[in-house]
């Protein structure tokens, strides 16, 4: 589990407002980091990465959980709209599932990714504020580069 605060406290290193001067309150930078997690789930479900996937036991008109993405392999259910309907006659089927994992709301959350991941959200995070804020980023496509080698060294150490 990755604290916010920490995230946020090398956010502002990498923007260069350690002194909270352009942007004073904490909670104008968490939708920067929720960009970040959006595009880390969406990665680690792109690479059939086993930590993004859940199980729960389902029953027919099951709320579909939330961060639920889609089905691991075949089931006998589908999804209409926000439930899961059972198609075979059973009562109870335990259904496989890719799931996000959880954005933030506040300063004081914890985010459910592994410490391999932190210098990605944080990069990630802090090519999403420069960007959001203007600022002229002539390194874009280095930042990127630095990204991307950061995922690729976290999944090694995973």
């Amino acid at each position: 589990m990755l604290n916010t605060i920490n995230i946020l406290s090398d956010l502002r290193v990498r923007i260069r407002d350690e002194g909270k001067i352009e942007i004073g309150d904490d909670n104008v930078l968490i939708p920067y980091i929720n960009e970040a997690i959006s595009w880390l789930n969406n990665q680690l479900i792109l690479l059939q990465d086993p930590s993004m996937i859940k199980e729960s036991d389902v029953t027919d008109n099951t709320v579909v959980p939330d961060g639920f993405v889609k089905l691991v392999g075949q089931h006998p259910l589908c999804r209409t709209g926000n439930i899961f309907k059972i198609l075979d006659g059973s009562t109870t089927v335990s259904a496989r599932y890719w799931a996000n994992k959880s954005r933030i709301t506040s300063v004081e959350d914890t985010l459910n990714f592994t410490d391999q991941y932190y210098d990605v959200l944080v990069q990630y995070a802090t090519i999403a504020t420069l960007n959001k804020l203007g600022k002229p980023i002539s390194q874009d496509s280095e930042l990127f580069k630095q990204l991307n080698d950061l995922f690729v060294q976290a999944r090694k150490a995973g």
